[in-house]
């Protein structure tokens, strides 16, 4: 009999154990202030949202978890981002996955040409996705070390001159800023000299003719850089967006919180990509206005014929790119991509039907 009491006062405990633990693991979090090293201006749309997101977890945590934002590099540079957050520098940082392609060989991918329209929120959502349930993708990125807790778009990539072109097609022979990666082969595709260059360079080389053309600078990083001082002249491809990007937190940091926290955290990014894709259309909208009516600046379409032929350019590129990462040994490549579109119709048609 008195085994059995025993047994049963045994079986008692570690059920409370069990009820109890991750209540006494919050309870014991003593809280933390993050290091947030943003790499944008706090004046722009991405710092209305990222002073917005950082208001939200100290609201939602009850103070227990605080951010501090560093801004414009100030912190650490936009090229050291990702060893910055793998080594504990910084707790969570504004990554740029082009600017660490050895790293992100697939998640990389996602920045394909033409991978988007103009519904942010199904694009941000479909990156989401892809990053948690593709497994190839989230094992790469597990092994960076990091977690997305902030998607992030600037929209349809544009292309500034001081003067405008006859033609978009006149790229050809010029030198022209990229932002690496897949794009970088679709200027060359397009006969144009590409060169890689951080957003913060831009104004500067434009204005003294270093080069001839800014391009994948979509109109919110535009904004946020006042380019529309110096590119008197900007092309509408809608030739993408840049959606392999974000911020991204530390996983061990992550994971130091207690499961409410986390559960929080991934809660809040849905939430901040509802947000801000909302207000990114808005902006975009009012930045062409902004920019014809008050800084004087020629924005241009392409023809049907030279959409057809920057399709041609975009559509090799990508296979080029897909065929360089599996070649690399990454075979998963193609299914990436293949994800992520998937996903981005998805979510596109469920945003349409509830506009109807």
């Amino acid at each position: 009999m008195k085994s059995k009491i025993f047994l049963a006062m045994v079986v008692g405990f570690f059920l409370c154990l069990i009820v109890w633990t991750p209540s006494v693991a919050a309870d014991a979090f003593k809280g933390k202030t993050l290091k947030l090293a943003a790499g944008l201006p706090e004046n722009s749309i991405f710092g209305k949202h990222f002073k917005w997101w950082a208001s939200e977890v100290e609201k939602r945590t009850e103070g227990k978890v605080k951010v501090n934002i560093y801004w414009l590099e100030s912190l650490v540079k936009a090229k050291d981002m990702l060893p910055a957050i793998q080594s504990g520098f910084t707790d969570a940082g504004w990554i740029i996955s082009i600017y660490f392609a050895n790293n992100f060989q697939l998640y990389g991918l996602l920045d394909h040409i033409y991978n988007s329209g103009e519904d942010y929120n199904a694009a941000l959502n479909a990156a989401i996705e892809v990053t948690e349930k593709e497994p190839a993708l989230k094992a790469e990125l597990e092994k960076e070390k990091v977690i997305l807790v902030m998607p992030y778009t600037s929209g349809q990539v544009l292309i500034g001159t001081k003067k405008c072109m006859n033609s978009i097609l006149d790229l050809k022979g010029k030198t022209v800023r990229t932002a690496g990666g897949v794009r970088a082969q679709f200027y060359t595709n397009l006969g144009a000299n590409p060169v890689f260059m951080t957003a913060p360079e831009m104004y500067e080389a434009l204005d003294r003719g270093t080069i001839s053309a800014v391009a994948d600078a979509p109109s919110a990083l535009m904004a946020s850089f006042k380019m529309q001082e110096v590119a008197k002249c900007m092309y509408r491809t809608n030739s993408g967006i840049p959606a392999a990007a974000g911020v991204f937190m530390n996983i061990d940091v992550f994971r130091s919180f207690p499961k409410n926290i986390q559960d929080m955290l991934i809660k809040l990014r849905s939430e901040y990509a509802e947000r801000f894709a909302a207000d990114l259309t808005s902006f975009e909208g009012n930045f062409f206005r902004d920019v014809e009516t008050k800084n004087g600046v020629i924005v241009k379409r392409p023809t049907p014929s030279e959409d057809k032929v920057l399709r041609e350019a975009g559509q090799k590129a990508n296979e080029t790119l897909i065929k360089q990462t599996e070649t690399a040994g990454h075979p998963a490549g193609r299914k990436v991509v293949e994800y992520y579109r998937s996903a981005l119709k998805k979510y596109e048609a469920q945003n349409a039907s509830k506009k109807n």
